[in-house]
Formats: structure tokens, C-alpha cells, sequence
């Protein structure tokens, strides 16, 4: 069973992933058509490690679950 404190770093970690990629998204987004594909692989290049923090220092069932639902929602908002 996860504890508050496990479930506060995924979602800390999840949200600083997120504002990492809006940044890197936000640059390359100046790069014209091209920026529809390379703003995505970069994206995912700066959330994939962030998720593997997550996942080896909390080390629970359900983290990817989590991880990936806070992502989501943080997305949906914007």
C-alpha cells in the first residue's frame, strides 16, 4: 500500500517532467512544421527518465498508474 509521502513524490516528479517538456515543446515549437514531430520525441525524452526516478525510488505497485494519470490530467489542464 502506497503512503501519502510515495504518492506526493510521483506526482511532484510527474508535474516537474510535464513543465520540463512545456518548455522544450515551447522551443522547438519556433522551428515551424518540423516542431509538430520534434517537439513530441523530446518531450518524451525528458519525461521517460523522470518516470524511471519515479518508479525506482518509490518502488510500489501502481506507481506507473499514478505517474501517468497525474500526467494526464496536468495535459488535460492545458
Amino acid at each position: 500500500m502506497m503512503k501519502l509521502k510515495n504518492v506526493v513524490q510521483i506526482a511532484v516528479l510527474a508535474v516537474i517532467g510535464c513543465v520540463v517538456a512545456f518548455g522544450i515543446s515551447m522551443l522547438t515549437g519556433l522551428l515551424g512544421m518540423a516542431a509538430l514531430y520534434i517537439s513530441a520525441g523530446f518531450a518524451a525524452f525528458v519525461i521517460g527518465p523522470t518516470f524511471v526516478i519515479a518508479a525506482r525510488k518509490v518502488q510500489k505497485r501502481g506507481t506507473a498508474l499514478l505517474f501517468w494519470a497525474v500526467l494526464g490530467c496536468w495535459y488535460m489542464q492545458f
